[in-house]
């Protein structure tokens, strides 16, 4: 699968300013994508692949589920994660902030794991 399937969904979705892509450097199996995402919202959508998100600055977000909003404040350093084929959240967020995301095909994780699950002796 190339980076440009990882990714492709995403940037359709959600118009905005990439510094980095993975797609311009050939990455096979692996999508990232350094951006900065716009303050205001972002529909609610379906992750094709698992996506590890790293806030690259602090910011406040309000997020929808199950039809209520909820409220969070994030800072440098944090982590989301979102499981491949599971809704991302309706999200409002306070200002312009730089994000770092990682896509995972199922595929490339479960190989690493297994990787890593035959190295660990018990």
């Amino acid at each position: 699968m190339s980076s440009e399937n990882l990714t492709g969904l995403y940037r359709s979705n959600l118009e905005h300013e990439h510094f980095l892509e993975s797609d311009r450097v050939g990455w096979n199996k692996l999508g990232l994508i350094y951006e900065l995402e716009p303050a205001g919202e972002m529909p609610e959508t379906v992750a094709p692949n698992h996506i590890l998100v790293v806030c690259e600055e602090a910011f406040k977000a309000s997020f929808q589920i199950n039809g209520q909003w909820h409220y969070e404040q994030y800072t440098k350093g944090d982590v989301a994660l979102f499981a491949a084929g599971e809704a991302i959240p309706r999200v409002k967020i306070d200002r312009d902030v730089p994000l770092i995301d990682l896509f995972l095909p199922s595929d490339v994780l479960l190989s690493a794991t297994g990787e890593i699950a035959a190295k660990v002796e018990l």
